[in-house]
């Protein structure tokens, strides 16, 4: 008989729909139960639009607990990566603290973000080699209406992070010799790294089309994400020809026009 604390929950939550999905621990990872509820995202300012983003994770997390598998007791939450601030800072960190580490990673926002860095809930990750840190900056509002709901649902949360930082620890050792491109494409949005030896030397983000360009005048087009894939080797002195690898993780429906550079991973959507 499967136990409840063999099960977990996970959400992922977007600019306008929440998913979720009920897993087995034990077949690792198997699904049990899905449900999604989607929900207007109208904020001004960019930030999650609390009262309505609340109703659509109860009515999630109320589906599944009633679903015939049983409640769990563990909730992993995703959050889009449209809603994180990222960037990736160098330095010599071997003999660095953690709490060093922290100011380091919260001093960048602030130099980045100014008056608006106060409402956001920092993390970081030190990546092999000690020498790249790379920085995740998620707004306060978003965190503290994952909490609450986690708490009203007496669900122990587990873990918050970006869909980006999920897939990178899942799938980082599909990058052959662990350097090249690392590429997660999230509902309409793209976080492109560059891979040296294990760690994330530098990255960039932001929209990214699913379908190609029309075709210009040389008969050549590119696609959103290999135009900001070329933009940041080319700020690195990479060449985009070279002896690189490239991998990109999508989540279904993110299907974006792939280049046959591309190794594509298809992450089915509400996966663990």
């Amino acid at each position: 008989m499967s136990l409840p604390w063999n099960r977990s929950l996970q959400l992922q939550v977007g600019h306008r729909a929440v998913v979720g999905s009920l897993h087995a621990n034990w077949p690792q990872g198997r699904a049990l139960a899905r449900a999604a509820q989607a929900f207007a995202d109208d904020a001004s300012d960019g930030s999650l639009p609390v009262a309505a983003c609340n109703e659509a994770m109860d009515a999630v997390l109320t589906e599944l607990q009633a679903a015939p598998a049983g409640q769990s007791h563990q909730l992993r939450v995703l959050l889009a990566d449209a809603r994180v601030h990222f960037d990736v800072v160098s330095g010599e960190y071997r003999q660095a603290s953690e709490k060093q580490l922290q100011s380091i990673a919260t001093a960048c926002v602030d130099e980045v973000l100014g008056h608006r860095a106060s409402l956001r809930t920092v993390r970081w990750q030190l990546q092999p080699g000690m020498r790249h840190l790379l920085i995740a900056a998620m707004d306060a509002g978003d965190v503290e209406a994952v909490s609450q709901v986690a708490a009203h649902h007496r669900l122990k949360l587990h873990s918050l992070q970006p869909a980006f930082c999920a897939r990178w620890n899942q799938h980082a050792a599909s990058l052959p010799g662990g350097t090249g491109v690392f590429a997660v494409v999230d509902g309409g949005h793209v976080v492109v790294a560059f891979v040296q030896n294990g760690a994330i030397a530098a990255l960039s983000s932001g929209r990214c089309a699913a379908e190609l360009p029309p075709m210009d005048g040389e008969g050549g087009r590119k696609s959103s994400l290999d135009e900001r894939t070329d933009r940041l080797l080319a700020s690195l002195g990479q060449g985009a020809d070279g002896e690189l690898a490239f991998v990109q993780v999508v989540s279904e429906p993110d299907a974006a026009a792939v280049a046959p550079r591309w190794t594509v991973i298809h992450h089915e959507e509400g996966a663990v």
